[in-house]
């Protein structure tokens, strides 16, 4: 986040909400470890409220360095929960992927850019996580 009038980071929460009726923002109180600050991913919400935030990349401000990241975040936005799904047989650190729920509780990903955020991902490289029972598998 940037202040509009100092063009500055203002960075305060990994988590903001928004009343539409108050048309105000504000930052909920989050049970869990906080992951890493990012940007450039996804995110997906099931039929029960739980947000699934997959990689991204952070850019740390003072020198050049990126750094990707491949774990998966869930937010629970009925208790207000944050938690980390499984990586194991996962895709590789990435970002700008596309991210599609399916009915079946499935999120397909595809494409993004890897590890240096030079690399182009194959498009034939699908990866499927399901989030009833927190598993990857890759789609061939």
């Amino acid at each position: 986040m940037y202040d509009i009038t100092t063009y500055k980071d203002s960075f305060t929460s990994l988590l903001y909400t928004f009343n539409v009726t108050s048309q105000q923002w504000s930052i909920p109180q989050i049970q869990g470890k906080s992951p890493t600050r990012r940007r450039n991913m996804k995110s997906i919400i099931d039929d029960s409220g739980i947000i699934y935030i997959f990689g991204g990349y952070f850019i740390v401000p003072t020198t050049p360095q990126q750094d990707m990241f491949n774990d998966m975040i869930k937010i629970d936005t009925n208790t207000l929960t944050l938690s980390f799904g499984s990586t194991q047989n996962g895709p590789s650190r990435r970002c700008a992927y596309t991210a599609t729920l399916l009915p079946n509780g499935i999120i397909v990903y595809i494409g993004g850019y890897k590890v240096d955020g030079d690399s182009i991902v194959n498009i034939n490289e699908v990866y499927l996580y399901n989030t009833k029972l927190d598993s990857w598998s890759m789609m061939v």
